[in-house]
């Protein structure tokens, strides 16, 4: 298969930048899914992930370089408020929500979206939840209020949808105050 070379980890597919290959994972581009590739693949021994926009960020970036220190993709998960929190509450900027009502706390919310989007910058994350919900979407378009959550196995960051741009928040899930006093009353 001479239309397919692999060249410091950059998987070229008739010279076009296709995917790449981490930790004997072949990261691939959709629109180069075919019965070639993936045969091509599967001989040099690649477990196959099959994901949009690597292409674009492979040859828009000019990333012609060895992807074994670059950052991984994580996993997304999005997170909204409950139906039944406060409508007050909702769409406020990080400060007025932390004045409000404490800092944003797991228990209040609800996960709309677990999965993977394509992408760690959470710019593109925040286009795509407004333009092109992910296959699995389940929540209204990405507003202020929401949470981000970016995730592996070793890692997991939460981001706040704030009035500009994202503010890294901590989000552990926190015991609701009625539970806490009453612990306290029978001590």
């Amino acid at each position: 298969m001479k239309s397919t070379e692999l060249r410091h980890n950059l998987i070229l597919y008739n010279k076009n930048p296709a995917g790449f290959i981490k930790d004997g994972v072949a990261t691939v581009d959709n629109i180069f899914k075919n019965e070639e590739l993936s045969q091509w693949l599967d001989n040099q021994g690649f477990e196959s992930l099959w994901q949009d926009g690597i292409f674009e960020k492979l040859a828009v970036n000019r990333q012609y370089y060895e992807l074994e220190d670059a950052e991984s993709l994580k996993q997304v998960r999005i997170w909204q408020l409950r139906s039944d929190f406060d409508f007050g509450g909702r769409f406020l900027s990080h400060e007025d929500m932390t004045s409000k009502y404490g800092a944003p706390n797991e228990a209040d919310y609800v996960c709309a979206y677990d999965g993977d989007i394509g992408t760690n910058d959470l710019e593109e994350i925040y286009t795509k939840c407004n333009m092109d919900h992910p296959e699995g979407y389940k929540g209204h378009s990405l507003s202020m209020s929401d949470v981000v959550e970016l995730y592996d196995e070793d890692t997991v960051n939460y981001h706040y949808v704030d009035r500009f741009g994202f503010k890294e928040i901590e989000f552990a899930k926190q015991e609701p105050i009625q539970d806490m006093e009453m612990e306290m009353q029978s001590m």
